[in-house]
Formats: C-alpha cells, sequence, structure tokens
C-alpha cells in the first residue's frame, strides 16, 4: 500500500477524513490508532514514529483499546497525517538565535521560461493548491520509478512505499551516497526542489500567497526534475499542470488588467469633468470680471419727473387715519 498524502494538510477536515478512508481503510487506520494510542499512553505523538507505524501495514487486533471510536480515531489520524506529511512545519528558532539549518538553505530555483513583466501577481489559492498537489504526487511517482529502477537494494525498509521514503529526512543524504550516478548540477536541483517543495508546501496550510513567478519557476524545474529522476515518465501530466498555472496567471494578469482599465476609464472621466466644470468656472468668473469693470449706463443715472404710484391699500383694513390717493 503506497503512503500518499496528495496535499491532504491544505483541505478541509471532512475531506481529509474521506482522504484517509480511501488511502487506507477504517479498519487499518483504526488498529494502527489504537496500537498508537497505547504506545505513546497519552504522551505527545511522535510523527516520526507515527510515519513509520502506519507505513509498515501494522494491522493489531487489541481489543483492549476498543472503545475508541471510529471517528475519534480518524480524526486523530487526520491530525498525525498533518504532522508526518509536513514534519518541517512549525519550527521554531532556537534559543541562542541561530535558525535550524534546514531554513538557511536556499533553493536553487531555475527561472521559467515565460514570466510576466511584473513579479506582483498572485494566483488563488484553488489554482495554488491544485498545482503544488500535482507536482507533489507527480515528483513522488516519479521517485519511485527512479528508486525501483536504479536501486534494488535501495530503501529495503520502503520498497513498497516511496512516500515515505520522500518525506524521510534521509532520502537526500542517502541517494547522494549511494552509487547511482547523478550530475552536480542535477544532483543540486534535486535538494533545491525538494527544499522548495516542503517551503510551499507550508503556505498551504496557513493559506499564504506564493507569488505566481516563484510557482512557475519551480513547476519548471520540478519538470526537469521529473525527466531526469524518470526519462519515461509520461510528461503530459506535468505539462498540464504547467499549463494550467500559466492559464489561471493569465487569467489573473487579465482580471488585473480590466480592472485598471476601468480606473483608467474613471480618471479620465474624472478628468473631463473636471475640465468642464473648470471651463465654466472660468466664463462665470470674465462675465463677473466684465459687469464689475465697465461704467454704469446713463438711463440708470436719469431721474424721472413722475411721482410713484401710490399703492391701495387692503379695503379690508383700516385706513381712516392715512390718506391715499389712488389711481383709477
Amino acid at each position: 500500500m503506497s503512503l500518499r498524502f496528495d496535499g491532504i494538510a491544505g483541505l478541509p477536515y471532512e475531506e481529509q477524513l474521506q482522504q484517509v478512508r480511501q488511502f487506507y481503510g477504517e479498519q487499518m487506520v483504526y488498529q494502527c490508532c489504537r496500537q498508537l494510542f497505547e504506545s505513546n499512553k497519552g504522551k505527545t505523538w511522535r510523527p516520526k514514529a507515527i510515519r513509520g507505524l502506519i507505513t509498515r501495514n501494522g494491522i493489531l487486533r487489541d481489543p483492549r483499546l476498543s472503545r475508541l471510536g471510529v471517528e475519534d480515531v480518524l480524526r486523530i489520524v487526520a491530525k498525525l497525517l498533518r504532522q508526518a506529511a509536513f514534519p518541517g512545519h512549525g519550527m521554531k528558532e532556537r534559543s541562542n538565535g541561530r535558525r535550524n539549518r534546514s531554513t538557511r538553505r536556499r533553493a536553487a530555483i531555475v527561472p521559467a521560461g515565460r514570466l510576466p513583466a511584473s513579479d506582483s501577481f498572485f494566483l488563488q489559492y484553488s489554482d495554488q493548491h491544485e498545482l503544488l498537489a500535482g507536482l507533489q504526487s507527480s515528483l513522488e511517482e516519479c521517485c519511485y520509478e527512479f528508486v525501483q529502477r536504479e536501486g534494488q537494494d535501495f530503501f529495503p525498509d520502503f520498497r513498497q512505499d516511496c512516500a515515505s521514503a520522500l518525506r524521510s529526512s534521509k532520502w537526500l543524504s542517502t541517494i547522494r551516497k549511494h552509487p547511482i550516478v547523478l550530475t552536480s548540477d542535477e544532483g543540486h536541483e534535486l535538494h533545491g526542489v525538494m527544499t522548495d517543495l516542503r517551503k510551499l508546501e507550508r503556505t498551504v496550510i496557513s493559506r499564504t500567497p506564493v507569488r505566481a513567478s516563484r510557482l512557475l519557476a519551480f513547476c519548471s524545474s520540478a519538470t526537469r526534475l521529473a525527466h531526469v529522476l524518470d526519462p519515461d515518465h509520461e510528461q503530459s501530466k506535468t505539462q498540464k499542470l504547467c499549463d494550467s498555472a500559466q492559464t489561471a496567471l493569465e487569467r489573473v494578469i487579465a482580471q488585473r488588467e480590466e480592472s485598471r482599465r476601468a480606473v483608467q476609464d474613471g480618471l479620465s472621466y474624472m478628468e473631463a469633468l473636471q475640465a468642464e466644470l473648470s471651463q465654466e468656472a472660468t466664463a462665470l468668473i470674465e462675465e463677473f470680471s466684465v459687469m464689475c469693470l465697465s461704467p454704469p449706463r446713463l438711463d440708470a443715472l436719469i431721474v424721472s419727473d413722475r411721482q410713484p404710484t401710490p399703492i391701495c391699500p387692503d379695503p379690508m383694513t383700516p385706513t381712516d387715519w392715512i390718506v391715499h390717493e389712488c389711481t383709477p
């Protein structure tokens, strides 16, 4: 039985339980967790021991722990699989201020062929998760074929389980010591891709966005690494993932371009409106200036000889003490 994670830590809890049921079966998971619960006796779960026990087909029969329900067991296994699939997640700095040696290594990333001019684009979370999970599965298959082809006595304990060998911390060091011919560039690329894969997988857990240029560069490196490990490997799957990532990036670029165009149209409209209002204000100012600076008209200075016509009072108002002369 092959232990395949396929990005299980980035899925919701219900989907994790479904993945666990499909990968292992409820009975095997139940028996393994009973043994784990008995051996640890309530202590902290150790991902290395858990990974080793799960990979060794330990279908154990221990009726003493039958009080555990299947859902409780699957919940524990989902948590353990997250720790086993991502053993370096959540590592803190040492007390003396120095970081762990693995965190100070820089991954060798080969620049991709088609990158956007700007490096500020991010893919959506679903596209990022699908890309990393697919590349992880493809690399595991290539590593499995590589081990089966080049090293018959390589990893005797993990012969039936390539994913555990891939997740083991001794995998890279063992493959370098083994007399399998790998050039220095390919070996360096192997280490860089595996290291960068672990770093990118942690972003799936925390839902941290990764720059699209970094994802495409990693995709290009993983494609060449898959060809080095397994020349007969079907490249259509990896190439399809790279094409889907490129399509997702182009979609993000198109959406940003559409938003930029809409903002530009709004700014153009505001500028046109501002120019129109400025012209109206200028016309009003000029008209007011002409009115203020022009001399008064002569007809306004001529005093009329006619007496003003008196206003007839309201007939309802008592006007006995006021004398008015009304015109007919």
